[in-house]
């Protein structure tokens, strides 16, 4: 189990290299990060794609799986400078309580596509590019400032003026 522990660390170490290493890559926004460290990862672990069929069998088993627990801390280094570089650039909308899981959600992103590609019997793959890019633009849709805090906020707003006794 060691070695296979050190093989997913890798991986990730060796997938974080590469994006670094492309000279564009500093200049896409959060979610084109994303995918393109997703579509790293994809090519670096297609080679020993028989083996991780048979290390993870199915997507459950993932979430907590020993093997990737050194990948998982690795991920989360990579996904958390992320969502800070996100929230800079008003991608990604900082929400009391739930902000805490925003890793945990980029996981089980991650295990979501890696489930489906694991799964994935089309000759190239392919259908695993158009999972990639429906996941993570749920994910970042579903992280975005949208009409659900803009609500929240005009609440918020119109609660304090009535705490207050500001309203006219």
């Amino acid at each position: 189990m060691e070695l296979e522990r050190n093989i997913w660390k890798n991986y990730a170490e060796f997938t974080l290299e590469q994006c670094l290493e492309d000279a564009s890559f500093g200049e896409y926004i959060a979610r084109e990060k994303m995918l393109a460290y997703i579509f790293a990862l994809l090519n670096n672990i297609s080679s020993d794609e028989a083996q991780i069929k048979q290390q993870l069998p199915s997507r459950i088993s993932w979430w907590n799986n020993k093997i990737l627990k050194d990948f998982k801390l690795e991920y989360f280094s990579f996904v958390k400078v992320l969502i800070e570089e996100g929230q800079d650039r008003g991608e990604i909308q900082k929400r009391p309580f739930i902000y805490n899981i925003y890793p945990e959600l980029f996981w089980g992103t991650l295990l979501s596509v890696l489930s489906f590609w694991a799964n994935d019997d089309s000759e190239y793959k392919e259908q695993t590019d158009i999972a990639v890019e429906k996941w993570v633009n749920l994910l970042f849709d579903t992280l975005a400032p949208n009409a659900i805090d803009s609500a929240l906020d005009l609440a918020q707003f119109i609660f304090k003026q009535n705490f207050n006794g500001n309203t006219r």
